[in-house]
């Protein structure tokens, strides 16, 4: 360690396995496991993440404490369930802390004449997703569990394209939404005094 631009000797910095505990569980979609889904617990005494196996498993250690959150996160399909409250015990495992995912829905946002903007689905929590990626000009598509979201487009030159607030998704289906960006004018001319 060092402080004030001294060097310490003697300090011993390491941590005893028998301040941890450790948190286990599976994460599956529709009763099927699911891997590399990005896992992570949090609360006052600390945190950790982990990314679930081929199995849909996972294990992390964490300092004993209460009122931990667990909650996970699959990249192009959304949040999992959250659980709370959890307390962890030291030299203790807490099994079948599940996770699950449901079916994603999509909100399909087209933007007629814009290929570079950036699209965002939040529900009242602020989970959600976005992207600035469109296959088809003009054309994003969010992937959120289902719930009902607010929707935001936007881009550099436009600004704020468009929002929608109470959209409301299905699992396993599409909800369209067109956007269209404010007509632009080009202003010329010459200052002199």
């Amino acid at each position: 360690a060092v402080t004030s631009g001294q060097n310490l000797t003697g300090k011993n910095l390491q941590a005893s396995t028998a301040d941890f505990g450790t948190v286990a569980g599976t994460v599956t979609q529709n009763g099927t496991a699911i891997q590399g889904v990005f896992i992570g617990i949090h609360g006052t005494s600390g945190g950790n993440g982990t990314v679930s196996g081929a199995d849909g498993t996972y294990t992390l250690k964490v300092r004993a404490g209460s009122g931990y959150t667990i909650e996970g996160f699959m990249p192009g399909q959304g949040p999992t369930t959250r659980l709370t409250s959890i307390t962890v015990t030291a030299g203790q495992t807490l099994s079948s802390q599940n996770l699950t995912m449901t079916q994603p829905g999509t909100i399909r946002v087209t933007i007629s004449g814009v290929t570079d903007a950036f699209v965002d689905a939040r529900d009242s929590s602020g989970r959600g997703n976005g992207t600035g990626s469109n296959t088809t000009a003009g054309v994003y598509d969010v992937i959120v569990p289902a719930g009902t979201y607010s929707v935001t487009a936007g881009n550099p030159n436009f600004g704020i394209i468009g929002s929608r607030s109470n959209v409301t998704v299905t699992g396993g289906q599409t909800t369209s939404i067109p956007f269209t960006p404010a007509t632009r004018y080009t202003v010329s001319g010459a200052v002199s005094s």
